[in-house]
């Protein structure tokens, strides 16, 4: 992970990821307990899954999507 810019002003901050990175926040995403709740981690891990794909494959495969889709009815 390389950190590129902090703001406190913004609250924002960017980075850059690698792909091995990415499946490894991926895989401890999905391993956290399940909180139905918890709309902010499931857009996040959504949003990570679809990163991560490209980042590897340039695509995302029909098993992802339905994982994605899933993240994405639960952050509702």
């Amino acid at each position: 992970m390389e950190i590129i810019n902090i703001s406190k002003e913004k609250g924002k901050v960017v980075v850059s990821l690698d792909s091995s990175e990415l499946v490894t926040i991926c895989n401890t995403m999905y391993n956290t307990p399940d909180d139905k709740t918890n709309a902010k981690h499931y857009k996040l891990y959504s949003d990570m899954m679809i990163a991560r794909d490209l980042c590897q494959y340039g695509h995302i495969d029909d098993f992802c999507f339905n994982c994605i889709a899933e993240s994405r009815s639960k952050a509702r």
